[in-house]
């Protein structure tokens, strides 16, 4: 069994040049995204800001890392020679940021919904930006609770989703990857 790959925008809040930002995240385990709780970001890594047309017909402004740019020609510059950066910062910059999470379950969860720090994010694949959900992995579970947001298991024994979880209650978390890409496809 292979999980589908989906890439997702986390609007970034504020009011300076960062915020309505939609920062990527790239994940295979598209099941663990009604749980996440944080975006990790990796410290020396240099992101860009992004203005684009595509993927959805309307201008928006994306923040990956600088170095996956071109593995991202194709969504978000596919009819010019390179993309059009608007801002450069350093994920040390990026830290402490909060963000619009693609699902309201746990909204108002304590210090979460924050960007934080990594030092195993890499840009070797997906965006340089990495979703966490702290009860879903080792290394997420040693980020969350360093920055003090508590996990949450909105999953049972027999690998089903349960409540706050309503969208998917029932349902097991596998079969629930596709229902999850369309629900963030239609929200886009």
């Amino acid at each position: 069994r292979q999980d589908p790959a989906v890439t997702v925008g986390f609007k970034l809040e504020g009011d300076d040049e960062l915020g309505g930002v939609l920062a990527l995240i790239w994940t295979t385990t598209p099941w663990t995204l009604p749980s996440n709780l944080a975006v990790m970001v990796g410290d020396d890594i240099d992101y860009v800001v992004v203005e684009s047309d595509g993927p959805t017909g309307d201008v928006r402004r994306y923040l990956l890392a600088e170095a996956r740019l071109a593995a991202y020609k194709r969504e978000l510059f596919p009819d010019a020679d390179e993309a059009t950066v608007v801002g450069r910062y350093t994920g040390a910059d990026l830290v402490g940021r909060t963000y619009q999470p693609a699902f309201s379950y746990f909204e108002g969860h304590d210090r979460a919904f924050r960007l934080v720090a990594a030092e195993f994010v890499t840009t070797t694949d997906g965006t340089g930006l990495v979703h966490t959900a702290g009860a879903f992995g080792e290394d997420d579970k040693v980020v969350t609770d360093r920055e003090g947001i508590e996990a949450v298991m909105p999953v049972g024994k027999d690998g089903r989703f349960t409540f706050p979880v309503t969208d998917y209650e029932g349902m097991q978390v596998f079969d629930a990857n596709l229902p999850i890409i369309d629900h963030l496809k239609a929200a886009t």
